[in-house]
């Protein structure tokens, strides 16, 4: 599964970056990026009155407190602060291990959300003749390698279509797989 991630990360060059810093102007900070789609809405539920927690800020002065009501469009800092009391706090744990098992969860949760969202889909290549090209395995949104073209004795290849007519073209720089689908060889 990591393997299909990290292949999904490579994939999607549509991607923010999203930086969470722990503890920001204490000199005990630690900071991690993750690769977020562009358009992906994150959320983490905290409560309010539960003094065993974090909360996230816009700013590393830790006043504006992040939403979570928005989709993220551009690369973003997050500042994480822990509360009195809280998993990471002086008077409340270790900071290093509850930043730890913060961050594994918060991956874990990204992870699964991005294969609910982004699942791999199969791309076919029929190509009416006796040469068979190998399915491809790609992400929702991510582009399809261009295939070695197919022969046909006395016919000449003009390209993949998306529709069994023949009608539309596919472009293999600018067209983006959204389900499983099938790719029809043209020959004139």
């Amino acid at each position: 599964m990591l393997k299909e991630f990290l292949e999904y990360v490579k994939q999607t060059e549509n991607l923010r970056n999203v930086t969470v810093v722990s503890n920001p102007g204490t000199g005990e900070e630690v900071s991690e990026t993750f690769r977020i789609p562009k358009g992906l809405i994150i959320g983490f539920r905290y409560d309010e009155d539960d003094a065993s927690e974090f909360h996230l800020y816009t700013d590393a002065a830790c006043t504006t407190r992040y939403t979570f009501s928005g989709s993220i469009t551009a690369d973003m800092t997050l500042y994480a602060k822990w509360v009195k009391g809280g998993i990471g706090s002086a008077d409340g744990g270790s900071g290093i291990s509850g930043w730890i098992i913060f961050l594994l969860l918060l991956m874990l949760g990204i992870f699964l959300l991005l294969l609910l969202l982004f699942g791999r889909k199969t791309v076919t290549f029929e190509t009416d003749c006796d040469i068979q090209i190998p399915d491809q395995k790609v992400w929702k949104g991510a582009a399809v390698e261009r295939p070695v073209e197919p022969k046909r004795p006395g016919r000449l290849f003009a390209g993949w279509y998306c529709d069994e007519m023949r009608l539309r073209r596919w472009d293999f720089e600018e067209d983006m797989v959204e389900d499983n689908m099938i790719l029809y060889a043209k020959w004139i």
